[in-house]
């Protein structure tokens, strides 16, 4: 296990070193004592998405839209180096003071190419895509089925399957649909479906267009892409002191 840890950290650190892109919180350096590696990070003063969904319980679809859309840029980057994430949560996303997002903690971060499949189980439960749980091998499309949990989650302020026991929530993510409740946006209920496919053959960021399937869904009609990547769109939420 701790040889196992310390893959993740080498393989953190030097993929971090690497990441240049405005979605992805940059490392600043990196100091190892006798004890302890340390690694320095830009500053996110509003910390964690997760806090900012606990204080509102659940995000305006605007809100939860324009984070989604900062993730699909995210995950564009990493993947056009082909590398995959494989931690999506509110948890490892950062606010700026900008009110834009920054994803944190590589330490599932691994190369593959296109072709490629890795079989390691890793990830948080709620958020882990079926071929994961399986062990059937999976690839870059196991971060789109997490950025399909992602938007449920922030639209209705939980993941949609939830237990206390870790093996319960693979069963249910395997046999299960998932419920939408009255009032769930129509647009984000098609895109979540799209995306959290178990046919690999169907999901959406897994098919012959790519990343344009995602983008170009109706969900993401009002986002302009380009303006967004150049972080030139206000923020729906700006967190303030």
């Amino acid at each position: 296990m701790k040889t196992c840890q310390q893959q993740h950290l080498a393989n953190e650190v030097k993929y971090m070193a690497q990441l240049k892109n405005p979605f992805i919180v940059p490392m600043l350096g990196v100091h190892q004592d006798t004890r302890f590696v340390y690694i320095l990070m830009e500053y996110a003063p509003y910390g964690e998405l997760m806090k900012l969904l606990h204080d509102f319980k659940k995000f305006e679809p605007s809100l939860a839209r324009f984070y989604a859309a900062q993730v699909v840029l995210a995950f564009d980057y990493l993947h056009s180096k082909n590398l995959i994430y494989r931690d999506l949560k509110p948890e490892n996303i950062l606010l700026k003071n900008s009110g834009y997002i920054m994803l944190t903690d590589f330490g599932f971060i691994k190369r593959l190419k296109p072709w490629e499949r890795t079989y390691t189980l890793c990830g948080t439960p709620e958020y882990m895509a079926p071929e994961v749980i399986m062990n059937t091998g999976h690839g870059s499309a196991a971060d789109w089925y997490t950025l399909g949990i992602l938007i449920y989650e922030m639209i209705i302020g939980r993941p949609p399957f939830m237990h206390n026991d870790t093996y319960e929530i693979f069963k249910m993510i395997l046999k299960q649909k998932i419920m939408f409740p009255n009032g769930f946006p129509s647009d984000a209920k098609s895109l979540v479906k799209h995306l959290t496919s178990h046919d690999l053959s169907k999901r959406f960021g897994n098919l012959i267009n790519g990343i344009d399937d995602v983008k170009c869904h109706r969900y993401f009609k009002s986002i302009d892409f380009n303006l967004l990547g150049k972080r030139q769109i206000i923020a729906p939420h700006v967190p303030r002191e």
